[in-house]
């Protein structure tokens, strides 16, 4: 689904949700949209590598055995991350920060 023309009503009706929801100190924003943001703003690798790390301590497993649930870990993170550069390159469209 494409993104709303620039400078229509749903346009700004969505920008405004963006700034309000994106604020440093936002009181619409709830607990977990910000726990979701700033997971997705980490790198993906170091997040997947903390939990690796996590994972083979709480189960005593050694890094080089875990290889197969971290490839799944690595696509689980990226995923959403994909279909945001496509959606951005098949439309070309700006981020909101731009707008």
């Amino acid at each position: 689904m494409p993104p709303p023309a620039i400078g229509s009503d749903e346009y700004k009706k969505a920008l405004a949700e963006v700034n309000e929801l994106g604020e440093n100190k936002s009181t619409k924003r709830t607990a977990d949209q910000t726990h979701i943001a700033q997971f997705y703003k980490q790198d993906a690798e170091l997040t997947v590598n903390e939990g690796a790390r996590q994972l083979a301590i709480s189960t005593g497993l050694l890094l080089s055995k875990m290889h197969l649930s971290l490839h799944w870990l690595i696509l689980l993170k990226l995923m959403p991350g994909f279909e945001i550069w496509g959606g951005k390159y098949k439309y070309l469209a700006w981020r909101p920060v731009t707008a």
